[in-house]
């Protein structure tokens, strides 16, 4: 797995450079854009992965990879950063997952803080595959997880055991006018 940039001229969409900018990682997936650059996810909970990566954009060569453990370890799909509070929201491809997000500490340290995962109140475990209609709207609150870095691959049955809510295959998302 890794991350390749790609540079294309704006004129004529002809390739200007390519290189590689991340290497090492495992079953890359969808990821997302942030203010520190590509967000590259990994969806793998092989020993030593499951992880997301900061890759700057701007990286003129391979560079070291950046792991944010605070987001967890689980087989991440996407991410998407709220820019101006620095909470990421992350997806979870497995028909058991949970949709997380992180929460800084302080906006200034941006991988500090807690994870979190969504549950719908007065639902503890809420199954959101089991929705009688499309649009249906529930309101939520988040459970905060003690263990995100878990060794073993326990963090949506954590969760739930916290009541978070299962999102069946989470895949991408982005983060659009203040809605995610």
């Amino acid at each position: 797995g890794g991350v390749s940039r790609l540079v294309l001229n704006r004129a004529d969409l002809s390739p200007r450079s390519s290189h590689l900018v991340l290497t090492g990682t495992d079953r890359n997936c969808a990821g997302g854009v942030s203010p520190w650059g590509w967000l590259s996810c990994e969806e793998s909970v092989a020993e030593g992965h499951g992880y997301v990566f900061v890759c700057p954009t701007d990286a003129g060569r391979l560079v070291a990879p950046q792991r944010i453990v605070g987001y967890g370890r689980f087989r991440h799909e996407a991410a998407a950063v709220v820019p101006d509070r620095h909470v990421c929201y992350l997806t979870e491809d497995r028909p058991d997952g949970c949709l997380y997000r992180f929460v800084p500490d302080d906006p200034a340290q941006p991988f500090e803080g807690r994870l979190q995962a969504m549950r719908v109140r007065g639902h503890p475990r809420f199954d959101t595959g089991d929705l009688a209609e499309a649009g249906a709207r529930f309101p939520v609150d988040w459970v905060d997880l003690e263990q995100p870095d878990a060794p073993e691959d326990t963090l949506r049955t954590d969760a739930r055991l916290l009541g978070a809510a299962v999102v069946r295959r989470g895949e991408g998302l982005i983060h659009h006018d203040g809605v995610i």
